[in-house]
């Protein structure tokens, strides 16, 4: 859709439209979509998005809660063409998460008289596949809220996390067993142990420091106080650092056996992140059409706008928060009668009945329904052309009545019989 002059958008308050979207999206992917959707020019394929629109705002008005459709970026996706590589736990979660978010979907649109309520979001999701497999596979082995590898992922893993908790239970009882020994000496300070390094040391008086057989790991910033780790506990402390690098190793190769199984359907995975976009982005124009009590009008194949108490959107969210009415208005523009003159007081209201018609055009051809009553005819422009306001230019030294000479002349050259073309004041 060709815009003139290039701010026409802008004029017409459109980046109001996109703010109120942007805060409606509830995923970063839909968030992005948003900043490079285009307006739509052919009547199937914009037919086709007010419906997936439409049937969002009935179920989000009629029926049980609907799926959460945010789907956030998975930048990590990229790293499952290196061979043998191990996606992170965190990642894997992440992913449960945002393929969680599909299947929940998916269900959604099992039961046959959804399908036949929704048929045009039902064909949509209907198109793409996915596979549980991944879900279980990535929830067989991470316990999702802990945020950590279950100890049952692998026997091997169940094995040596016993044996660690085997270890650590003997290095509590030989160091209880050293305490004891040496708080019977008087050579503890106060504290008796601590921690450094994720081991527990002694609290030992300095001056009694070569007392007591082990190994100084740091001392108190008055250097009253020496951290020992007796000798009892470093012979099976070193077994359980060893312990720990086998539980470690055991983890990255779990991690690598699941990331292999996840590789085949990264292409699969990035569909169904194109798909999530775009329901967000649908999402939020149906909460956006709930919100400013839109409708889905009629679609004429001839050049119409028949908006039938209509309202301006922008006008609308302001006299929401004070509390005040808003008039509506209704115009007819067709083949017979091309052209509408308005004509009023100062203030009466003429520009925004002017700059509602060509927002709510702007707002239809990207995809979203209008605040107009259902019965309105609205049809596909090719072209949209906008002269209102103060288009004085220092830079071209032109005056303002200069400047509506010429985008008159622009218009007049380049205006088809697909052109909307809006002009305030065109003769002031």
């Amino acid at each position: 859709m060709l815009l003139f002059p290039t701010k026409c958008a802008e004029k017409l308050d459109f980046p109001f439209i996109l703010k109120e979207l942007n805060g409606l999206c509830s995923g970063s992917l839909g968030k992005e979509l948003l900043t490079v959707q285009t307006f739509y020019t052919d009547i199937q394929t914009l037919t086709q998005q007010l419906q997936y629109v439409r049937e969002v705002k009935e179920i989000i008005e009629n029926d049980t809660s609907l799926p959460q459709y945010g789907f956030n970026k998975l930048p990590f996706l990229n790293k499952l063409s290196i061979e043998n590589y191990a996606l992170e736990i965190k990642e894997l979660i992440e992913l449960y998460y945002s393929l969680t978010a599909v299947a929940e979907l998916f269900r959604f649109f099992t039961p046959k008289a959804r399908q036949q309520l929704y048929p045009y979001l039902n064909n949509m999701i209907a198109s793409y596949s996915i596979e549980f497999g991944i879900i279980n596979s990535i929830s067989k082995i991470i316990d999702i809220d802990k945020e950590t590898i279950k100890d049952n992922a692998t026997p091997e893993l169940a094995k040596i996390r016993k044996q660690i908790q085997d270890k650590i239970q003997e290095i509590n009882a030989a160091f209880r067993r050293a305490l004891l020994v040496y708080k019977q000496q008087n050579i503890l300070a106060e504290t008796e142990e601590t921690i450094r390094d994720g081991r527990r040391v002694l609290s030992v008086k300095s001056e009694y420091k070569r007392s007591l057989k082990g190994i100084i790991t740091d001392e108190s910033d008055n250097g009253n106080i020496t951290y020992i780790e007796p000798n009892e506990t470093v012979f099976i402390n070193n077994e359980l650092t060893e312990l720990y690098l086998d539980e470690r190793r055991e983890i990255h190769k779990i991690l690598v056996s699941v990331t292999a199984t996840i590789r085949p359907h990264k292409e699969t995975i990035e569909q169904l992140q194109q798909l999530m976009a775009a329901l967000d982005v649908i999402r939020a124009k149906a909460y956006f059409a709930v919100n400013f009590k839109c409708s889905l009008p009629q679609i004429s194949k001839e050049q119409v706008v028949y908006l039938r108490e209509f309202i301006h959107p922008v006008l609308y969210y302001h006299h929401q928060k004070q509390h005040k009415p808003i008039i509506d208005n209704t115009v007819l523009l067709d083949t017979k009668n091309s052209v509408l003159v308005i004509s009023g007081p100062n203030a009466g209201g003429k520009s925004i009945v002017l700059k509602a018609v060509g927002l709510i055009q702007l707002m239809f051809q990207f995809g979203m329904l209008v605040p107009a009553k259902e019965n309105s005819v609205m049809s596909v422009f090719e072209q949209l052309f906008v002269d209102i306001g103060d288009e004085q230019s220092i830079e071209n030294d032109l005056s303002t009545y200069s400047s509506h000479l010429s985008n008159m002349q622009y218009f007049l050259s380049h205006a088809n019989a697909k052109t909307l073309v809006l002009m305030d004041e065109m003769g002031m």
